[in-house]
């Protein structure tokens, strides 16, 4: 296994034809100049120091490769942040790789970057970049696993931006946690209703399902009662705009929470999404810059 500090690729695969042709070694493959096919439905997930790219296979039985590119937004130009090779993640050539993950990482949470793939095939052909289709831009941002938080506690709220526990009466605390005698519930609370607005998401199978914050929906009472299972959004004012949290009860007691956590710390936007993916890595090429294409809108 290669390692490396720039990203990962991971490629899942299912029985097919690949290859095709006499399977000895001095069998001569004519040349061809038709290139592959533009990689399919490229979309990225959002993660903590993380973005992954996700995207459809091709079928091509001369296909060798991708490359993975990056840029900055505003560039004019893409750079080869990594290589993938087809034939490194073959357990045999009957196999068709139907679906590619990469994972580039460690990056800076806070920060936007473009990205597109390209493929090539054993003769040098290259397709045109995938953001012909489309441009993907992300932005990686924190979160936090298993955290408890009890009511009965001096830190019975959290701060997000912060990423820890803090006083109720704090003016950081986003949220609270609260515990109703009469009713025998937990609820959580915007800590600070003139900054903080909250909304209860519902049942989710994971953090994961709740990957964009809605634009409305928002508790008019300011809290909600905690369901274990369900996810929450939460969304705190400040001079640049707002930022968006969320947070899913993943245990309770009759008084406590546990939650995993994320948090958006660039103000108005509200992707944070995070998958957790094991993979391998690939090799590195010397850098290539590739023009953008004029293809408009985001994934």
């Amino acid at each position: 296994m290669r390692i490396r500090a720039y990203g990962w690729a991971l490629g899942l695969a299912v029985a097919g034809l690949f290859l095709v042709g006499c399977g000895d070694d001095d069998c001569v493959r004519p040349h061809d100049d038709m290139a592959p096919a533009i990689p399919q439905y490229v979309y990225s997930i959002t993660a903590d120091q993380m973005i992954i790219l996700r995207w459809t296979g091709s079928s091509e039985p001369d296909l060798a490769g991708y490359k993975i590119l990056r840029s900055e937004p505003n560039d004019e130009y893409f750079a080869v942040l990594d290589v993938i090779y087809v034939d490194d993640y073959l357990n045999s050539p009957d196999e068709l790789i139907t679906e590619w993950e990469y994972v580039d990482a460690p990056v800076d949470n806070g920060v936007y970057w473009e990205y597109a793939v390209l493929a090539f095939d054993y003769d040098g052909n290259e397709s045109e970049a995938s953001d012909i289709y489309g441009r993907v831009i992300d932005i990686a941002r924190p979160e936090g696993f298993n955290v408890r938080i009890d009511s009965g506690e001096l830190l019975n709220a959290f701060d997000f931006s912060e990423e820890r526990k803090v006083s109720g009466s704090s003016i950081d605390a986003d949220i609270a946690v609260v515990y109703d005698m009469p009713l025998d519930a937990l609820f959580v609370e915007a800590a600070n209703p003139n900054y903080v607005e909250i909304q209860d998401f519902g049942f989710t199978d994971g953090l994961d399902d709740l990957d964009y914050a809605p634009a409305d929906g928002w508790s008019g009472v300011g809290w909600a009662e905690l369901i274990e299972g369900h996810s929450y959004v939460v969304r705190r004012f400040g001079e640049s705009g707002p930022n968006y949290g969320k947070f899913r009860v993943i245990d309770m007691g009759s008084r406590w929470i546990r939650i995993d956590w994320a948090y958006q710390t660039v103000p108005g936007e509200r992707q944070y999404k995070r998958v957790v993916t094991r993979s391998t890595t690939t090799l590195n090429e010397e850098q290539r810059r590739y023009p953008k294409s004029a293809a408009q809108g985001s994934e």
